[in-house]
This record gives structure tokens, sequence and C-alpha cells, in this order.
């Protein structure tokens, strides 16, 4: 099997408000202002049962930033007839040839 599928995930130490004034039994919407909280990301591809060129960062990935991974990182590990799908992510919609 010659299909590589490729995916981002991150996640964050900030999960909900501690603390925050509603109406009794309403649930406030409300995100916190600034940077209070640290986002880890990683990045990979999946060939068969095998995870090939993770790279974890810190922060979001972006199309320059994604284009290096893949050139630098992914490309090199797999084979020159392999399939690589990629989601329909912005990040990953560049307009570079390889």
């Amino acid at each position: 099997d010659k299909r590589v599928y490729v995916d981002e995930a991150g996640f964050t130490n900030y999960l909900y408000r501690q603390y925050a004034r509603s109406p009794k039994g309403e649930k406030v919407y409300e995100s916190i202002k600034g940077n209070k909280y640290q986002r880890t990301s990683i990045v990979a591809g999946q060939l068969g049962q095998e995870i090939i060129a993770p790279l974890q960062y810190s922060g979001t990935m972006n199309g320059d930033f994604f284009e290096i991974w893949f050139e630098e990182h992914l490309l090199p590990e797999v084979s020159e007839d392999a399939v690589i799908i990629l989601n329909n992510a912005s990040i990953s919609q560049k307009k570079t040839t390889f």
C-alpha cells in the first residue's frame, strides 16, 4: 500500500473559563482575551500502520510551515510512487508543485 495520510492536530492547556457571571442556569460563552494558554501541535503522516515524519511544535500551522515540513520531513520518508492524501485544510491548499 502506497497511500500516505497526512493530518495536523493540536491541543491547549485551556479547556474552560473557571469564573464568569451569568443568569442562574445559563452557560457563559466567552473567550479569554490575550494569550493565556499555550498550544501544542503535531503533524505527521501514516503509511499503513506506521506513523512517519512526526513533528511536535508550539503554536499553529500555516502554509509556509506546512510546506517546509512536507519537503524536509515527509517527502524523504516516502517513495516516489506514493499517493499522499491531505485533508481540505487551508494550510495544505497552497499552490506549490513538489
